[in-house]
């Protein structure tokens, strides 16, 4: 099976479907978002592992090649029909699962004692861009809160309000 080929898409080519329509899923999956076809002008569509069977042995709800359907089980998906795939992939757009933090630091024998950081062997925390903000902003008021600076504390609280009025709009 093919790797990522970008961030959080993950190409599923027909001769990764078993005979059967199964196939695993990416290790690093946490939440399935989407499932399409390659050219992302179908999508398929989530049933349960229960329904599966009826939908497939109706002749008004059985899948075609405009409607395919996949269930997702503790080891991977299986799609219907896998005979619209003979000649594509399927595309699954997920939540991937981030990187566990890691920071390998030493205490300098120097007479300050300062704490030197291997970036060689360190592993930052993963965080999509759009959540930058506001991890600095609860740092932020982490902090006002230790050193009890009514300020520092009113500005984010305005700042967190702020932003969740941008949202809900």
């Amino acid at each position: 099976m093919t790797g990522a080929n970008a961030n959080y898409t993950f190409p599923i080519e027909a001769t990764d479907l078993n005979t059967h329509g199964f196939t695993i899923l990416p290790s690093d999956l946490y939440k399935i978002v989407n499932i399409s076809r390659a050219n992302r002008s179908i999508n398929l569509e989530k049933v349960n592992k229960s329904e599966y069977t009826y939908v497939n042995s109706s002749k008004l709800t059985s899948p075609t090649s405009t409607y395919p359907i996949y269930y997702r089980d503790l080891n991977g998906i299986k799609i219907s029909p896998i005979s619209s795939l003979a000649e594509s992939y399927v595309t699954i757009d997920y939540v991937k699962i981030p990187n566990a933090p890691f920071w390998n630091a030493s205490i300098d024998t120097g007479p300050h004692g300062s704490i030197i950081m291997d970036t060689a062997s360190s592993v930052n925390f993963e965080l999509h861009e759009s959540e930058e903000i506001n991890l600095i902003i609860r740092i932020l008021s982490y902090v006002g809160v230790i050193i009890k600076d009514p300020f520092v504390v009113q500005t984010i609280q305005q700042q967190e309000q702020t932003n969740f009025q941008k949202e809900n709009i």
